[in-house]
């Protein structure tokens, strides 16, 4: 919850190449859940950090993807994300095996480019 997309945690760790994998498409933009804001209330006295946390959830996501995609602008990264947008409750498994052979297939679409961000640069002096 505190940190949807790990990034700043990898590259914190010394990885300075990622391959990112969305489950929501290009474009989407995460809103304001009013669910979030109704457990935020209910648990603001016990756990008062984790009200802010619920509250801007949906902005440190859409930020988060922003910096991911800066990243890939930067050639530090390949993100892989569905076409459509997934729920994220689905319990339909046809539906899931679905998504997760759609997943395949996208990586394996861009398997040139993942298999270049890995790959080692060669010296060419020698």
């Amino acid at each position: 919850m505190s940190d949807p997309i790990p990034i700043r945690k990898a590259i914190e760790d010394g990885n300075d190449k990622h391959l990112i994998v969305l489950t929501q498409p290009k474009g989407y933009v995460k809103g304001f859940n009013r669910q979030n804001a109704v457990v935020a209330k209910l648990l603001r006295r016990k756990y008062p950090k984790l009200e802010k946390l619920l509250l801007t959830r949906h902005e440190n996501y859409n930020e988060t993807v922003a910096f991911c995609e800066q990243l890939e602008r930067e050639g530090k990264a390949v993100i892989i994300r569905p076409a459509h947008k997934l729920n994220s409750f689905e319990k339909d498994v046809a539906k899931l095996r679905e998504s997760c052979e759609h997943g395949y297939e996208l990586a394996q679409s861009r398997m040139d480019e993942i298999r270049a961000l890995f790959t080692p640069e060669r010296n060419l002096l020698g």
